[in-house]
């Protein structure tokens, strides 16, 4: 299933078009506070990007800190976190920046899935795999080493098949 998931970029077209879903809920319905404020502030966030120029769309604006008029605002708890790998990446990088990021992890997935045929190895490694995709939904821990080296570890420990 994982190796579907990054075979067909299914990694790349669910980042965007989540991100897309939030800003288009923001447009017709405003800030809706669910999941302890993520998703106003994913919201907030898919506004500010897609309401962007384009050069800022397709290659990032480099930040990730919200403007000042959504200071005040109760709904938005963190006005330069994102909480969500993807988002972040997207909002960074943009379009172009977060199909290259994608692009590496698929390589990773594909690539660690051929070189390792031990089924106990390769379940370790996915598994981590699968813990960081779900981490990141609603987390950011790709930016943060401490955070990403200690999930990823098995992925580069026993990526290679050494008996």
């Amino acid at each position: 299933m994982i190796f579907n998931y990054y075979k067909y970029y299914f990694n790349f077209l669910i980042g965007v078009f989540s991100f897309l879903f939030f800003y288009l809920l923001k447009i017709k319905v405003g800030l809706v506070d669910e999941i302890r404020g993520r998703v106003p502030m994913w919201q907030a966030h898919a506004q500010e990007f897609f309401q962007a120029d384009t050069f800022s769309i397709l290659f990032g604006n480099q930040k990730v800190h919200l403007p000042d008029y959504y200071i005040g605002n109760p709904l938005i708890v963190r006005y330069d976190e994102v909480h969500n790998n993807s988002f972040r990446t997207i909002l960074l990088f943009g379009l172009i920046g977060y199909f290259f990021y994608c692009t590496f992890m698929r390589w990773l997935v594909i690539s660690t899935y051929h070189a390792q045929t031990d089924l106990k190895k390769r379940f370790i490694i996915f598994a981590s795999l699968i813990y960081f995709m779900v981490y990141t939904i609603t987390n950011e821990p790709f930016y943060y080493g401490s955070i990403v080296g200690p999930i990823l570890i098995w992925v580069f420990l026993l990526r290679k098949n050494i008996d």
